[in-house]
Parts: structure tokens; C-alpha cells; sequence
């Protein structure tokens, strides 16, 4: 059970890095302004976020469906 929380804390931090610092740094990197960086990460991110609640709302309605 150590082994799996450590290993869920692992993920969740490789996981911020490449959804939000990574993505920010390129945009920056790229030219843009730090504000317009971290803007477009952030829209990116709730884009993401929103179609991931979308569909694990549509596999939890399938699943009760199907009972």
C-alpha cells in the first residue's frame, strides 16, 4: 500500500509538470509573454479538464445503464 501512494505521488507530480509548468515554458520559450504563457495553459487545461468530467460523467451514466 506504501509502494502505490508513493507511486500516485509520483504521478501527480510528473502529471503537473507536463500539463501545466512544461507547456508554460514552451509557450514562453516560443516568444510569447510569461501572462500569454500561462493564459494559454490555462485555457488549454480547462479545455482538457472539462472533456475529461464530460466523459468519465458518461462512463459512470453507461454504467449504471447497463445494470
Amino acid at each position: 500500500m506504501r509502494k502505490l501512494g508513493i507511486a500516485l505521488v509520483l504521478v501527480f507530480i510528473a502529471w503537473l509538470l507536463c500539463s501545466n509548468l512544461l507547456p508554460a515554458a514552451l509557450f514562453y520559450l516560443a516568444g510569447n509573454t510569461r501572462q500569454t504563457a500561462f493564459i494559454s495553459v490555462y485555457i488549454i487545461s480547462m479545455i482538457t479538464t472539462t472533456s475529461a468530467y464530460i466523459y468519465a460523467y458518461y462512463m459512470m451514466y453507461r454504467a449504471i445503464k447497463t445494470k
